[in-house]
């Protein structure tokens, strides 16, 4: 990569040691501002342990499992709402939250109280998901570490190109006879683009298609997606009750009062036309709340 920079090495402004650096912040801060590398990790689990460190180079924790289950992600003042005895309640691990004593560790509600020990290939590029039973599994983006000479980064080709303008960039802008802060800012700007074309290629890639059939697991990720999980609503009003996916490809999230017995409202999302309508249902009646048109 770096004969593709088109600087020769032995220029005596620019080192390789420089242009080595140059690639490497470019790449670390193209995939902490995208977080478009992402990997799978197994956790050993420990009988009585709230906690467990995330891996050093985990950036965000996108999704969490336990014994072949997906787990809820939450926050405290959720986990105050649902049980206010919930710091060291052990039991089955439902929840994880993500922002106790930093972002460095994972707290499980409720705290396990079995022991297990993660079982995975001796090689760290794969995982033997039959084994994470009684285990963490995490999925999380991560930051990578630094290239050294011979080595490509984990990007597609076009993505590449990405750390070329980074490096560019810095070379032009570092003081000294070959400074040129003109060229320095076109290749800024070209790594900007090429930083939010990937965030637009990954916002488009985050985009899921269910299946018709009923599946409890899938209608649970359809309400996080909606956010209708998160904040006033579940909060204050609502618990989650029920939730399918019927044969007819309406989605359908169940929620019912903390004051009174199931059913008191089910959301129905439904495509009419090339509009999205929700509605909502009381007394036997659909009643359409709000449309987003096409």
């Amino acid at each position: 990569m770096l004969t593709r920079i088109n600087l020769a090495e032995t220029n005596d402004f620019f080192t390789t040691a420089d242009l080595t650096a140059y690639l490497n912040d470019g790449y670390k801060d193209f995939a902490g501002e995208t977080q478009c590398l992402k990997k799978f990790v197994l956790l050993d689990i420990n009988s009585g342990t709230t906690e467990y460190n995330l891996p050093d180079d985990c950036l965000q924790v996108i999704w969490a499992g336990y014994d072949d289950e997906a787990l809820w992600p939450t926050s405290v003042n959720q986990l105050d709402a649902i049980d206010e005895d919930w710091i060291g309640r052990e039991g089955t691990p439902t929840f994880f939250v993500v922002e106790l004593d930093g972002f460095d560790k994972l707290r499980l509600y409720e705290t396990p109280n079995i022991s297990s020990t993660a079982l995975d290939d001796d090689t760290t590029a794969q995982t033997d998901f039959e084994d994470w039973s009684d285990n963490l599994l995490l999925f999380h983006a991560y930051e990578p570490d630094d290239l050294t000479a011979g080595q490509t980064p984990d990007l597609e080709t076009c993505f590449q190109w990405a750390l070329i303008y980074y490096a560019l960039w810095k070379c032009f802008e570092k003081e000294g006879d070959f400074q040129n802060l003109e060229i320095a800012t076109f290749y800024q700007m070209r790594y900007l683009e090429k930083k939010a074309e990937k965030k637009k290629q990954l916002t488009i890639d985050q985009d899921v298609t269910f299946s018709g059939t009923e599946n409890l697991d899938e209608a649970k990720n359809i309400g996080l997606l909606f956010g209708l999980n998160d904040g006033f609503w579940y909060d204050t009003y609502y618990e989650w009750d029920e939730m399918f996916l019927p044969s007819d490809g309406i989605i359908y999230l169940g929620m019912h009062s903390k004051d009174t017995t199931w059913p008191d409202g089910v959301l129905k999302i439904n495509r009419v036309g090339d509009d999205l309508a929700f509605y909502i249902r009381a007394s036997s009646t659909w009643t359409e709340m709000f449309r987003i048109t096409a």
